[in-house]
């Protein structure tokens, strides 16, 4: 987005109307008519995305191009091209918890849980009733450990955790939870999953919404890229994000009903203070105490937290 002089441009009646509410402010003015990207609304996009990262996945983990196609009901080209030019785009997989993170942070935990829950168990199929919230830090002191769980779960992941009937219960041996707390380690990064819608509205209301939710960690005191700013700022309209995006950024920042939070973020973002960087496949924007994270191809909106 290019800086103009508004007498470059406004009539000077208007100038002045301006001056009585932001003399010496950058203002961004929005476009009379905004289009909102295909599927951003409906939240369609973001399940393409988590699809494709799906099939990439399975791919690499050994599956065909035939067998894909028929598990998802795909072309052969459809497959091809998801699974041969997505390289740059899709997020390799790797059990350990940096990488765990990556995920989070792209807004694909899930993606990331059942790829490891199938890797490691050997199951033909997710559950798909399992509702994964993404990577919180839980309390070691929450977790029931009464019984030993069928599943061995490796020291150094996050620890899978299963919501039920108000309790949480760990997937892995009782001897890896005692380990933890023999360290004293009061608390772990862990996926969370519950199996029922209203069971997941009472987790979110009694214990959700008060657990620390992980970030990748990006260095926001490194030099910033002008180039890196500029591209950003020249795309601000396509700047969006989707349904479960704005629930989960009201959260984090504790904003209002009312906040339209594209129009919150976007403001941030073309604040003249701040700073903006690119680290992977993201974009990373310091302003005003908050750091938003932008996908610098699709331009969604992921997350946004209050910085520390």
């Amino acid at each position: 987005m290019k800086y103009e002089n508004a007498n470059n441009i406004l009539p000077p009646e208007l100038i002045r109307q301006v001056q009585k509410y932001a003399a010496g402010k950058l203002l961004y003015i929005p476009q009379k008519e905004e289009q909102a990207v295909w599927g951003s609304l409906s939240g369609a996009r973001e399940k393409l995305r988590k699809r494709n990262q799906r099939i990439y996945n399975e791919y690499k983990s050994g599956k065909g191009v035939g067998e894909l196609s028929e598990e998802y009901c795909l072309s052969i080209d459809s497959i091809r091209k998801i699974v041969y030019g997505a390289d740059k785009y899709r997020i390799p997989f790797f059990p350990t918890m940096q990488n765990a993170m990556q995920y989070n942070q792209a807004g694909l935990a899930e993606e990331w849980l059942r790829t490891y829950y199938v890797k490691t168990y050997g199951e033909t199929s997710y559950p798909e009733e399992w509702i994964c919230d993404g990577l919180i830090n839980i309390p070691l002191r929450l977790i029931d450990n009464e019984g030993d769980s069928v599943l061995q779960q490796a020291e150094k992941l996050p620890l899978l955790i299963r919501f039920q009937m108000g309790r949480f219960y760990y997937l892995g041996s009782r001897e890896h939870l005692e380990t933890l707390r023999r360290q004293h380690i009061t608390a772990y990064p862990a996926f969370i999953f519950v199996t029922d819608k209203e069971e997941y509205a009472f987790y979110e209301t009694n214990y959700g919404r008060h657990f620390h939710r992980i970030q990748f960690s990006v260095d926001m005191k490194a030099e910033e890229s002008t180039d890196n700013k500029q591209v950003l700022f020249d795309s601000i309209d396509k700047v969006h994000t989707t349904p479960m995006g704005i629930d989960r950024i009201k959260r984090n920042l504790e904003l209002g009903n009312d906040i339209d939070v594209v129009l919150w973020c976007r403001e941030k973002i073309m604040h003249k203070g701040a700073i903006i960087k690119k680290q992977g496949k993201n974009w990373y924007i310091r302003s005003e105490g908050c750091i938003i994270t932008v996908n610098a191809s699709s331009y969604t909106i992921i997350t946004a937290h209050k910085e520390k």
